[in-house]
């Protein structure tokens, strides 16, 4: 009975881990038999993507549980990929407890097939009924897709541009044709994440005002998931700074000392939003973060300090090993664009 207990938690972490797994490989293989293209798999860290050269493994910065796949076409149908993983966790679920029924085995044995069961069933619950509470699950998404066919168009567009990122492309390097194919009213995770993709498109190109319009799209994040609605709070946080920090050199071009103690209570409070919507290993957050720092010392008139946080902030993100190389020249970008404005005093709005 001792070994037996001893074993309790070994079996529900090991199983766990291969259930999930289960759950990836499901993905991918739903996907390759609808005439998907794998970009990579990841697991916690550690990430198996497709190179011209064949597989490749390494370690990354972020930490994630995820299959991306991308289509042949913008117009593949993407149902069977989006529930494959949920799918091949039922199938061993039933396995396992099938064999626990039929098959006599030692207690230990029985231990960790009872585990792997019961987590193949639980994975399956979680991402089986729709829920975007947290996110926006495996059969939700599904839901989404089978619904509306602007939404289908934007969520493998995304994988499209997961392609793109991947390679090392940013934003308007991707281009407007790819990016922005938002409806004028987006209502759901997978519209209001590609109006996110827009206003990045317009961040790259610096065009202030067609990010208002974009963001003038979601009028409602009723019903969409935390993930999406935390990304998007902390992009309207940095739209608003960098705002108000053009605004504010544009005024005081060669004096900014005459503004301290100026900063608003709205303003002021973006500091805790960042922190809690802050991810580690995310360089996006970290853009955020930068950003309000930078604003934050400006207003204080320390130019010397805001420097320092912009080049200490870049450095890092150049250090970050990220899948989405794209993500790193587009981040890295808006730094330099903000180091700019705030070095040479004299950039037009």
């Amino acid at each position: 009975m001792s070994k037996l207990l001893v074993h309790i938690i070994p079996a529900i972490s090991i199983n766990c881990l291969i259930q999930i797994i289960i759950h990836e490989i499901g993905h991918m293989v739903g996907g390759l038999i609808t005439g998907w293209n794998l970009l990579y798999i990841q697991i916690h860290k550690w990430v198996l993507k497709t190179e011209d050269k064949g597989l490749k493994i390494e370690r990354v910065s972020d930490l994630a549980y995820r299959c991306i796949m991308y289509p042949k076409s913008i117009n593949l149908n993407a149902l069977i990929y989006t529930m494959g993983g949920c799918i091949f966790n039922l199938w061993t679920s039933f396995l396992g407890f099938i064999l626990l029924t039929m098959v006599e085995m030692p207690p230990l044995v029985w231990l960790y097939v009872w585990c792997f069961s019961a987590f193949g069933m639980g994975i399956y619950i979680i991402n089986g009924i729709a829920c975007t509470k947290r996110v926006c699950n495996d059969k939700a998404c599904y839901n989404l897709l089978k619904a509306d066919r602007q939404t289908r168009i934007c969520h493998n567009a995304q994988l499209l541009i997961a392609k793109d990122l991947a390679k090392g492309l940013s934003y308007k390097e991707i281009g407007k044709d790819m990016i922005c194919l938002s409806p004028d009213t987006v209502n759901n995770d997978i519209q209001v994440f590609q109006a996110l993709l827009e206003c990045y498109y317009y961040l790259d190109t610096r065009n202030m005002l067609s990010i208002g319009m974009t963001l003038k799209k979601i009028k409602n994040t009723e019903g969409v998931s935390k993930e999406i609605t935390d990304i998007l709070e902390m992009e309207l946080i940095y739209v608003r700074l960098l705002c108000e920090l053009k605004i504010h050199i544009s005024k005081n071009p060669t004096n900014p000392n005459n503004l301290q103690g100026k900063l608003d209570s709205d303003i002021k409070g973006f500091e805790e939003a960042i922190i809690k919507h802050y991810r580690e290993g995310d360089i996006h957050s970290l853009r955020v973060m930068s950003l309000y720092q930078v604003y934050k010392y400006y207003m204080a008139g320390d130019k010397s300090r805001v420097l320092e946080i912009i080049d200490k902030t870049i450095n890092k993100i150049k250090k970050s090993n990220l899948v989405y190389k794209g993500d790193l020249v587009f981040c890295i970008n808006q730094l330099l664009w903000v180091k700019g404005l705030v070095e040479y005093m004299a950039v037009a709005i």
